[in-house]
């Protein structure tokens, strides 16, 4: 009876050794690198948000890279996240609404499980124009000058401040620019 318990224990040590103590590391011994695209925002349409990445981590202490996306975003909205491979990215919310973002770092061997985060965008109250009025957009993603989209899109906005009708066009009007008309 004695010596069975001493084969059981030494089975047990065996498999924990076997299993490196319980721990889960890659067959290369590589751990994953964790992501955090930081807190939820909260902020007024038009304004830009700084999206950090910066307490990502590697428990191997291996350099990150970043990606940051937009899994979510008003339907009409054209929002784009700028500087998507830094670890600290820019996003404009273009429309009231939920913009839903997400950070993937690696540690160039392995992607770390996606970090979400929500940045919230409310009506900008700060503009002094009596309702309904409208404004007039493009899109440079490439950052060259030059409308990407070829686009215009005009909102018209009730009293209450929120959207009421949104249509696109075929052009801008002005390169470069944002009008209230």
């Amino acid at each position: 009876m004695r010596n069975n318990r001493w084969i059981v224990i030494l089975l047990v040590v065996l498999i924990l050794l076997g299993c490196n103590g319980g721990e889960s590391n890659n067959s290369n011994g590589n751990n994953p690198p964790r992501a955090n695209a930081g807190t939820d925002q909260s902020v007024s349409a038009g304004v830009q948000v700084a999206l950090n990445g910066s307490t990502s981590s590697d428990p191997d202490g291996n350099p990150l890279t970043y990606s940051w996306s937009l899994t979510a975003k008003p339907a009409e909205s054209f929002a784009t996240i700028a500087s998507a491979t830094s670890v600290t990215a820019y996003l404009t919310p273009d429309l009231p609404g939920s913009y839903a973002v997400q950070l993937i770092v690696n540690d160039g061997t392995v992607d770390s499980v996606a970090d979400n985060m929500v940045v919230s965008a409310r009506v900008n109250n700060s503009l002094k124009i009596n309702p309904p009025y409208s404004s007039v957009a493009y899109e440079d993603r490439d950052g060259d000058g030059v409308d990407d989209k070829k686009w215009t899109r005009t909102y018209t906005y009730n009293s209450d401040g929120n959207p009421a009708t949104s249509r696109i066009a075929s052009r801008t009007i002005w390169r470069g620019h944002i009008f209230i008309l």
